[in-house]
């Protein structure tokens, strides 16, 4: 993240704008040394006041919310007291997350009428992020000497039980580490300092391949899971570089799915979590077996639980029941997985007996005859049979199929959530207005192939607002007291 977010502020320093929501990383080239600024400003600041802007039917990049900032640090194109910048909402619409008390260094353009605007490409950071950046922002503004190259040194070690169980991971600093950058024969190095970062003045122009000095069950890497290393970059004479290295835990699990036959098992989701994980939640990074094997690298010393199919999800494609290592059902009788600091684990799941398949075929329909295509389908146990994949939904010709267990009664409902825009407190919003239901239908356990069409009491989606559907919306926003 950090040396993402460096990057982007030397594209600045560069001139080079960033547009839209793809933003540049780090990576193999040639860094020339540092041009004069544009007209964007460049300060740290911290947020006072966020104002949402009324919506308007003309598209407004990066100008849907004011941020007021009061100026704590100015390096160019700002002046001390309080500026305001513009901004996104977020949500794909290339907005930084501001918020209300929290200081970022602050980076951004100038539009054709002179504000400020700032999105998620411009270089802003939290000042948490900007630690390396910063002292070379001071010695440039203050005309001191730059680095040549600088940076943070970071370990990430997966974050279980986070929002986003494949990616989330937790990050910290790695003080007194000896850095390297290799040209050819010749290395020089750095070390460390307390927050963890490291600087090298006056390297020669060249191709440089950077590196650390770590212990055991540690290694460099782009991102966590993936075992690739950072490519060398070219300097410039002169080059201002920002060569910040995440590490990870070199430890690895690898194996393959066998089915009851003895031959591998394809797409098969396999999950990884703690051994210590409630057995009610078995939620965490996963890998797909599509060739019947999978493989989690960057694994820190611990014991684990190897399931396949966590979800205990029942479909075309997952017709094994939930399995742990080596292969049992039961989570009381499976086998950790301990892996050492470093160590590469070689780790099978044999799958139990297959359940059998059936499908049902769905045809959803407005009153009118006309199909209703994005309805979503579902398909409900009637008794307590584990969780089942029964979520699908129709396309243009209205129609979809749910893959279901043989042997299970089921309780299969539609509904179409219609969508649309309204006025309120004179800012138009958009999203869900309505929802249209259709009656439910129980599908017997003996029917092995079955075909059911529904027909939902209106002949389009409503153009209103349905007011109670956006109040049972809210409430359901709510958190939890």
């Amino acid at each position: 993240m950090r040396r993402l977010l460096s990057f982007l502020i030397f594209l600045v320093l560069l001139g080079i704008p960033a547009m839209g929501c793809t933003c540049f990383t780090a990576g193999t080239g040639s860094v020339e040394k540092c041009l004069p600024l544009g007209d964007g400003p460049l300060f740290v600041g911290t947020v006072t006041e966020i104002i949402k802007l009324p919506w308007t039917e003309k598209p407004q990049f990066l100008r849907t919310r004011q941020v007021r900032l009061q100026v704590d640090e100015v390096f160019a194109g700002a002046k001390p007291g309080d500026m305001q910048v513009f901004t996104g909402e977020g949500n794909g619409d290339c907005g930084f997350p501001f918020e209300v008390g929290q200081q970022y260094l602050v980076s951004g353009d100038r539009d054709e009428q002179g504000r400020i605007l700032v999105g998620i490409c411009s270089g802003t950071v939290h000042v948490r992020e900007a630690v390396a950046v910063l002292p070379q922002l001071r010695a440039r503004r203050d005309k001191q000497k730059v680095a040549s190259a600088y940076g943070v040194l970071s370990s990430y070690q997966r974050r279980f039980g986070g929002k986003y169980p494949l990616f989330d991971s937790e990050e910290a600093s790695l003080p007194n580490v000896v850095v390297t950058a290799k040209r050819g024969e010749v290395v020089y190095e750095a070390v460390t300092n307390s927050e963890g970062t490291f600087t090298f003045y006056d390297l020669p122009a060249g191709t440089y391949s950077f590196d650390a000095k770590l212990p055991k069950g540690w290694e460099i890497g782009d991102y966590i899971g993936d075992s690739s290393r950072p490519e060398p970059v070219k300097l410039a004479a002169g080059a201002c570089y920002e060569a910040a290295l995440t590490v990870f835990p070199s430890g690895s699990i690898e194996g393959a799915i066998i089915d009851d036959s003895g031959k591998p098992q394809e797409y098969v989701n396999v999950t990884l979590v703690p051994a210590d994980r409630p057995p009610q939640n078995f939620d965490g990074p996963w890998e797909g077996a599509g060739d019947g094997k999978f493989r989690f690298d960057h694994v820190a010393p611990g014991r684990y639980l190897l399931v396949a199919n966590a979800r205990n999800e029942r479909g075309a494609t997952d017709v094994y029941p939930r399995t742990f290592y080596p292969g049992v059902t039961n989570p009381d009788a499976a086998q950790p997985v301990v892996v050492t600091a470093g160590a590469q684990v070689r780790a099978d799941i044999h799958l139990t007996r297959a359940v059998q398949s059936r499908k049902v075929h769905v045809t959803v329909l407005w009153q009118n005859g006309k199909p209703v295509d994005l309805a979503d389908v579902r398909a409900k146990p009637q008794n307590d049979q584990p969780e089942d994949r029964n979520l699908t939904m129709t396309g243009k010709d209205g129609t979809a199929e749910l893959p279901l267990v043989i042997g299970v009664p089921y309780v299969v409902t539609v509904e179409k959530i219609c969508s649309g825009c309204w006025l309120e407190g004179g800012t138009t919003t958009c999203g869900s207005i309505a929802k249209v239901d259709g009656p439910a239908t129980i599908l017997p356990a003996e029917d092995t192939i079955a075909e059911r069409t529904f027909v939902l009491q209106r002949s389009a989606c409503p153009k209103e607002r349905d007011g109670s559907f956006v109040r049972q919306q809210s409430r359901e926003a709510e958190p939890p007291e």
